[in-house]
């Protein structure tokens, strides 16, 4: 799964883009929401690594992302800032229901996409003070989902099996800048999934140990 971040220009276009500005990843300034597609279209990603091969990139929109992944890679939707019906509608027009996860960031959107797209699979972080398996399975059944994510270190023993228990996958997050000092303490604990900033070496990690 490639994890992108879902936002909406003035001009209702849907865009990938962490921050709710374009001043930290562009060359560029203002609010997502205050720019036309047009405008960002002008603006240069900012990527220390390309900074010496000659190589430019463009902010994507949320179709040219469905084009570029459809029946090749899994969408995890972080959304940030969109409306639920025009996402979905995308997302069905590539026929990827099924290759797509939805990160759910407040109630109101879990509500809206249970109305808009009750299949859909969605994703929430495991609650703070969740650390028992009845606790958590209450949570399951007031708002069912299919991935729970959070910091690894968010969760225990009796946790991850009670979501295991309910057919939940578990991926949190592990990411940092020396993250594989952590990966063998994440597999111990039974983690099915990690997300990370570093899939290459964390591919050939996992096949070196057998495990991919």
């Amino acid at each position: 799964f490639a994890e992108i971040d879902l936002r909406t220009t003035k001009d209702s276009v849907l865009l990938i883009m962490h921050d709710a500005t374009v001043d930290r990843t562009t060359n560029g300034k203002g609010k997502v929401s205050d720019l036309t597609l047009a405008e960002i279209k002008q603006l240069k990603i900012i990527d220390s690594r390309n900074a010496n091969t000659g190589k430019s990139y463009l902010v994507p929109t949320f179709e040219e992302v469905l084009q570029t992944c459809q029946n090749k890679i899994h969408i995890y939707l972080d959304f940030k800032d969109a409306d639920v019906q025009q996402a979905y509608n995308l997302v069905k027009k590539y026929g990827m229901e099924q290759q797509v996860i939805v990160y759910i960031n407040a109630p109101k959107q879990y509500e809206e996409w249970r109305k808009v797209a009750p299949a859909m699979p969605l994703m929430i972080s495991l609650p703070e003070n969740i650390s028992t398996a009845p606790a958590l399975n209450k949570i399951l059944r007031e708002h069912p989902v299919a991935l729970l994510d959070g910091d690894y270190t968010d969760y225990n023993t009796a946790v991850l099996q009670a979501a295991t228990e309910a057919g939940i996958a578990v991926w949190p997050d592990i990411q940092s800048e020396d993250e594989i000092k952590n990966w063998d303490k994440a597999i111990e604990m039974g983690f099915k999934g990690l997300q990370t900033d570093h899939p290459e070496a964390l591919i050939a990690w996992l096949k070196k140990k057998g495990l991919r």
